[in-house]
């Protein structure tokens, strides 16, 4: 999964969502693609519809936008933003049992972490 979300992340580093992402400030350190394997996987992940209509919902709602912000100021890895692909497509409503949500955080952790 880990490859998963730095590939994802690659993907969204070269189109058009990242220049309206970072316009209020500093852009957190990104992973920089340095491996033929890895970018051979982000070439595949550019081209993927899912990936990029996740990405537009995404940008279109504001959610990574502020989503990276949180994450650079309490220094978490960028990449973990788009765990959400994955999850739920960025879709809040998102229900798959026992997870709930764009995260899809379990009912007793979501109550712990409020």
């Amino acid at each position: 999964m880990f490859l998963v979300m730095l590939v994802i992340s690659g993907a969204a580093k070269n189109t058009i969502l990242e220049e309206s992402l970072w316009d209020s400030g500093p852009a957190p350190e990104t992973w920089i693609e340095s491996n033929r394997r890895i970018e051979h996987f982000v070439n595949i992940y550019r081209k993927n519809t899912h990936v990029r209509i996740c990405l537009e919902r995404a940008e279109k709602k504001g959610f990574l936008h502020y989503i990276h912000r949180v994450f650079y100021k309490h220094r978490l890895p960028p990449e973990l933003a788009h765990l959400p692909i994955l999850e739920s497509c960025f879709d809040t409503r998102a229900n798959s049992g026992s997870a709930l949500g764009m995260w899809q955080f379990p009912k007793a952790t979501a109550k712990d972490y409020g």
